[in-house]
């Protein structure tokens, strides 16, 4: 059985799979992470996106973040090209921060996200009516294969080569890490569910070091250049919330390995939605990543698509309302580009 990135073999100018040189490609989930940021940064994209949310007032307001905090995922998302921020006609000094054709393109991003927190949380989450096209039905966000349209899973793709951040370009990069908890005081959604796991940068690193084949905690430490305390409570919260199970490898002295869930498998989706995004905005013209969609042997192009339709999406085919009887504002993600 093949899982979605197995360890490829030492070739020269490797270091297992981490790139050590400028000359090698970009690593695009790691920099998607540092273009977005970190939980807040997706909830102001989420709010932006799915409500038409453009001015720092009612971004706080809806999401009861510390002004301070909002005013540095704002920037981060303006100086990442997502955003572009602008003096709101007749506003005088208002400013009103609007999505870039960069910023839209991040939707299959949230709507993977938001159907995973769905799927796995959907009873403790209040529930997010995602309506699709004319005539509207409800819209499941799916990553499908581009050549043979078959849903992709993580066990059915293989790396033909794979490129990442070296551990030192990793671990060089300090961000202050987001009060998770305090997300599901803002707003409980089943966005919310997913930042859980995957809301702060050494969390989602540690999932996608997983599907990089990562299994033992030396491991950990050696590619992301993090400091042994982080690890293990990053790697503790995970086993926690039920994305991996940690088993032991050996018994005098005992050692351990952590192994994805079905829970935490499921989670692919993200990851690679974040690769696509990324190799297509911050990388151009240096794709380092090949991977093999296993069941047609094709190589993997992920496209966005309604699970209800089949057919594919995009923010500008969709809205989302929190009304069941899906009543759809004004605000919703059908102002796409």
């Amino acid at each position: 059985m093949q899982v979605f990135i197995c360890r490829q073999p030492r070739t020269r100018g490797y270091r297992g799979m981490t790139s050590m040189t400028s000359e090698v490609p970009h690593d695009p989930i790691f920099g998607a992470m540092e273009a977005v940021g970190d939980a807040w940064s997706w909830m102001i994209l989420q709010e932006a996106m799915f409500h038409g949310t453009t001015r720092f007032n009612d971004f706080q307001q809806r999401l009861g973040i510390a002004r301070k905090v909002l005013a540095n995922r704002l920037d981060i998302l303006t100086r990442s090209e997502l955003f572009d921020r602008r003096a709101l006609k007749g506003g005088g000094a208002t400013l009103e921060y609007v999505l870039t054709a960069r910023g839209w393109d991040f939707f299959p991003c949230l709507a993977v996200a938001m159907r995973w927190g769905e799927r796995w949380f959907g009873e403790a989450a209040p529930p997010v009516h995602a309506l699709h096209r004319e005539p509207q039905h409800p819209f499941r966000a799916v990553l499908c294969c581009a050549h043979c349209a078959k849903p992709i899973q993580a066990h059915d793709v293989s790396v033909v080569s794979m490129h990442r951040a070296s551990s030192a370009l990793i671990g060089a990069k300090r961000q202050r890490t987001p009060d998770l908890d305090l997300l599901d005081q803002s707003a409980a959604n089943p966005m919310v569910s997913t930042l859980r796991f995957v809301g702060d940068r050494w969390s989602a690193l540690v999932i996608r070091e997983c599907f990089l084949g990562t299994r033992r905690f030396g491991e950990f430490a050696e590619h992301l250049g993090i400091a042994p305390n982080i690890l293990t409570s990053r790697l503790d919260r995970l086993v926690t919330l039920g994305a991996l199970v940690k088993r032991p490898y050996q018994t005098n002295p005992i050692r351990y390995e952590y192994r994805l869930t079905e829970m935490g498998f499921d989670l692919y989706a993200v990851p690679l939605a974040m690769l696509t995004w990324g190799e297509r905005w911050l990388s151009p013209g240096r794709q380092g990543t090949h991977l093999r969609h296993n069941p047609c042997g094709r190589p993997l192009v992920a496209i966005l698509t309604c699970e209800t339709c089949g057919e594919p999406a995009t923010g500008a085919d969709v809205a989302y309302s929190t009304d069941p009887a899906g009543t759809v504002g004004t605000g919703g993600v059908t102002g796409a580009q």
